[in-house]
């Protein structure tokens, strides 16, 4: 399978900040982006004293569907 391009949609504490430009990667790449994203997003919530909270991001592909979810709180397990 080629490359795409793949949107990473932040959502938290009920705002949403959508990904205009996303990134031309591959399906994997995509998924390792997805989870190197929250997992930054959730250590920089962690750092100010905010918790997990209930934020999360969306993978989506270029047509608009949200392929993957992946809350800030699984980065604690």
């Amino acid at each position: 399978m080629g490359n795409g391009r793949y949107y990473f949609h932040i959502l938290d504490d009920g705002f949403a900040v959508p990904d205009e430009e996303g990134m031309t990667l591959s399906r994997h790449a995509a998924q390792a982006e997805l989870r190197a994203s929250v997992g930054d997003l959730t250590a920089a919530r962690l750092r100010t004293g905010r918790g997990a909270g209930n934020g999360r991001v969306e993978l989506a592909d270029d047509d608009g569907h949200v392929l993957e979810t992946l809350p800030f709180r699984k980065m604690l397990n």
